[in-house]
């Protein structure tokens, strides 16, 4: 097997790579399902970006309690009509026993209503969660149950929390991948 660094093409004929087969990364395109995302010309794989949520606090400290610090929120590498730069909000550690993890879950509030990412079919709220994901490394138990959940409630109109993999920095530096 062999496998393209550039759009993850894996094959094992080696004349598909080289000068029989270049493999060309297009444009980047945004949606929010994919977030930032480019097309190989070639093999036609996508090559995703998750969205970006940047919280920094106004003070410069860590989020290490569950009391609220003032924030500014953007939201970037995502469709363009679900870029945030530099909203008001505040955030807090959320959860109990999740909370004593190293990699902690947040609760964002805004100061004002606030699409996300399409999420809750656009529904505007005050508040959000970024669940820290920190005991399934996998990030699949939560999205599982969500996917299940809305399985089995749709078809009687019941409302089910949709969700988003984002990647979270605070004061600049790398959180991780989290469940928006």
């Amino acid at each position: 097997f062999r496998s393209c660094s550039r759009c993850d093409f894996v094959s094992e004929d080696e004349f598909e790579f080289g000068e029989l087969k270049e493999h060309q990364l297009g444009e980047f395109l945004h949606d929010a399902v994919y977030g930032k995302y480019r097309i190989c010309g070639a093999c036609e794989k996508i090559k995703g970006e998750l969205p970006i949520i940047s919280i920094n606090t106004i003070s410069g400290e860590n989020i290490e309690t569950k009391d609220y610090i003032d924030s500014k929120i953007s939201v970037s590498s995502c469709a363009e009509e679900y870029v945030l730069d530099e909203v008001d909000a505040e955030v807090k550690v959320r959860g109990n026993g999740t909370a004593t993890h190293p990699k902690k879950p947040y609760r964002i509030k805004f100061n004002k209503k606030q699409k996300m990412l399409g999420l809750n079919n656009d529904l505007k709220a005050k508040s959000w969660v970024l669940l820290a994901e920190y005991v399934d490394k996998s990030f699949s138990r939560n999205m599982l149950a969500f996917s299940l959940a809305e399985a089995l409630m749709e078809v009687d109109n019941y409302y089910v929390s949709d969700y988003e993999l984002v990647e979270l920095y605070i004061n600049g530096e790398y959180n991780g991948v989290y469940v928006l």
